[in-house]
């Protein structure tokens, strides 16, 4: 026969936590507390204390990093994943997820900002933005150029057209090596992608001044989508399209 459950009684959950029993009503009604750095408590019945079956918030579930937290922001709605939960587990996912960084290998260097690992902390920022939640994407490149980490002051919400505007820079064509500019038989010419078909600039005799055209076009073409679309981007945003400069 089993012992009586009683208050200071620890058990293991099947996630690997203690917990301690901090209060004894009746066998449905147990307050439990986890031994951990978070010290969360939260009420049980026996069967589940008994066989573990008690969920830490602060549990490191998703990819081994990210832990839904103690607060109001759910998962999901009517059955259906909220976007700040989707767009949450992508950029863990990007950063952690060892099959994702294999077919994205650019992404090994980069991280998500501690703050942001608690769920609850990233719903604050998601739903305070203006542009959260209407089909925007998550960006941390365009703020800060080479940036490697997502946090509150690096990331911001752009359209899919600004979000892939800054990665098409241009490739390296035969042997010049220079972004923009293709080899031909005897001369060097220009292209720009504007994200639906290529445009010729037009043939230089080296390499880098079809370079120099190369860059004097796409920085007006990202000034012309920042103009496109501005007061529907943050400012922030839009700043940092108008001084973008071409490598």
């Amino acid at each position: 026969m089993k012992s009586k459950i009683k208050v200071g009684d620890v058990f293991n959950t099947n996630e690997g936590y203690e917990v301690e029993v901090v209060k004894y009503n009746t066998a449905k009604d147990i307050t439990v507390r986890f031994l951990d750095l978070y010290r969360y408590e939260r009420t049980t019945n026996q069967s589940n204390l008994r066989n573990g079956r008690i969920k830490n918030p602060y549990h490191p579930s998703v990819y081994g990093i990210g832990f839904i937290g103690e607060g109001p922001f759910k998962t999901q709605k009517n059955g259906k994943r909220l976007g700040s939960y989707s767009t949450w587990q992508a950029m863990l996912n990007r950063c952690y997820s060892e099959k994702s960084l294999k077919f994205r290998p650019s992404y090994h260097d980069c991280e998500v900002d501690k703050n942001w690992w608690n769920y609850q902390n990233f719903c604050q920022w998601y739903y305070s933005n203006n542009f959260s939640g209407i089909g925007y994407d998550l960006d941390k490149d365009v703020l800060v150029s080479g940036n490697k980490m997502y946090s509150e002051s690096t990331c911001a919400f752009v359209p899919r057209e600004i979000n892939s505007l800054l990665l098409k820079c241009g490739k390296s064509y035969g042997v010049s090596g220079i972004k923009g500019a293709c080899k031909n038989i005897d001369k060097y010419s220009a292209h720009l992608s504007n994200g639906t078909e290529s445009i010729f600039l037009g043939r230089f005799e080296t390499a880098q001044e079809a370079h120099q055209a190369y860059v004097f076009a796409k920085e007006a073409y990202v000034k012309e989508v920042a103009n496109k679309w501005r007061g529907l981007i943050d400012e922030r945003v839009y700043d940092a399209l108008m001084n973008w400069r071409a490598a």
